[in-house]
């Protein structure tokens, strides 16, 4: 009887032993995924803060009031003026868009609505925003603004009318 008393001692210790070492090492692991988890938070964290400014830098773009310098030009095209010169012409306009502190570009043609008023002779027309007129005098003397001016010269038939304004 003493030696079954004997092996359930030691067995009652093994069992206590193994307990001790399971919870050790669950303990472990937990730190483990626990460091782990952590490290993915601080990461996730650092992704929304940039997210978070770029969202305001977006939002600043959108802001009517960040580019208040408004420059509308108005283009009388060459009566007998060809599909692949308007293509060309066009594809000027367009890359207006690549000049850093241009904004909101905006090209259109004339649509007749029957108003007496129109300015029908003016076929083309477009757009664009600046944060200021520094931005704008930059802009008259970009390169591509230059190419455009060569490119459309040929084109028109009449030097472009422009209006300018700032947004209240």
């Amino acid at each position: 009887m003493r030696f079954s008393i004997e092996i359930s001692e030691s067995i009652k210790g093994n069992s206590f032993l193994l307990v001790v070492i399971l919870i050790l090492f669950l303990t472990a692991c937990e730190n483990d995924a626990s460091s782990e988890a952590n490290s993915e938070i601080k990461d996730l964290q650092s992704q929304l803060q940039k997210m978070e400014l770029q969202n305001k830098q977006l939002m600043a773009e959108n802001d009517p009031k960040a580019f208040p310098l408004v420059h509308t030009v108005y283009l009388n095209l060459k009566e007998n003026l060809g599909q692949k010169d308007k293509e060309v012409l066009w594809e000027a306009i367009r890359a207006l868009e690549n000049i850093p502190f241009l904004h909101d570009l905006e090209l259109g043609v004339f649509e007749d609505l029957n108003d007496k008023r129109s300015l029908s002779d003016l076929e083309w027309v477009f757009q664009m925003k600046f944060k200021d007129t520094a931005d704008y005098q930059k802009y008259q003397e970009h390169p591509t603004h230059l190419l455009l001016k060569k490119i459309a010269k040929g084109k028109l038939d009449a030097p472009p009318v422009t209006h300018d304004f700032k947004l209240k």
